[in-house]
């Protein structure tokens, strides 16, 4: 993974706790993910940029028609909805689930100022998904998939995709317990301020590699993207976590 010095991830790392936790007493990046570091990407709004057409481009959300529907799972402050809708030209209908209410309003409030039309967000787990069987073409989660009880959400995923549709996500293998108890700590501290259950001991269990393998039983064909060399890693701790790109299609 990529490294930067001290300073400059521990100023990534307290910009990006603050915004999860829900302050508003922070305005530097309303960013929530790590995103996709190239040689010309110079700040964490760049990255994200990346991100978001790294998953317009592997999920071809550009050539979904104006019928079509796709939903972001885990959608942050909704600024890849905007850059989806207005950067990149996206047509399809755009649904948004996120279980914390001050980033579902926030973002409401983002797409009312900025003229976005035709998205329907709601408030709740990724585990529990108020939508129709077959509803969607196509389902994203950005870097949310290790907060969730994962098995739960990809039974829903394939439940509400149309067959031959596609789920992806891009998610860290923490390599140790400790960095996916970090990560818990802070979904929790959502999930208590929103009244869902804490994961209890999910860092315990959390692996890609089981994820993966759960996602071909349940009846998806699998693509993993390594593309650790381009991410940032909070945690430099030398445990050889990965960033994985993971493209998952409906048989």
């Amino acid at each position: 993974m990529k490294h930067l010095d001290d300073s400059q991830i521990d100023e990534l790392w307290k910009s990006y706790k603050y915004l999860w936790q829900g302050y508003n007493n922070n305005e530097k990046i309303r960013c929530m993910n790590v995103g996709y570091w190239d040689e010309y990407t110079l700040t964490i709004k760049q990255a994200n940029e990346n991100l978001y057409c790294m998953f317009a481009k592997h999920l071809g959300l550009m050539e979904l028609a104006e019928d079509a529907s796709f939903l972001d799972v885990g959608f942050g402050y909704g600024y890849q909805l905007v850059y989806w809708q207005q950067a990149l030209g996206v047509r399809a209908k755009i649904f948004g689930r996120n279980i914390d209410q001050y980033q579902v309003d926030y973002a409401r409030n983002l797409l009312t100022e900025l003229g976005c039309s035709g998205i329907e967000l709601s408030h709740g787990m990724a585990e529990e998904l108020p939508y129709s069987d077959a509803q969607f073409e196509r389902v994203a989660a950005i870097e949310c998939v290790f907060h969730m009880e994962s098995h739960r959400f990809f039974d829903q995923a394939y439940r509400v995709l149309k067959k031959g549709g596609k789920l992806a996500y891009s998610t860290i293998d923490f390599a140790s317990s400790l960095d996916n108890k970090r990560m818990d700590d802070l979904v929790n501290d959502l999930r208590l301020r929103n009244d869902f259950p804490l994961l209890g001991e999910h860092h315990v269990n959390n692996s890609c590699e089981s994820d993966i393998a759960y996602l071909k039983n349940l009846g998806f064909d699998v693509q993993v993207i390594d593309f650790s060399e381009h991410q940032v890693d909070l945690f430099p701790d030398g445990d050889n976590k990965k960033s994985l790109f993971v493209i998952a299609e409906k048989r």
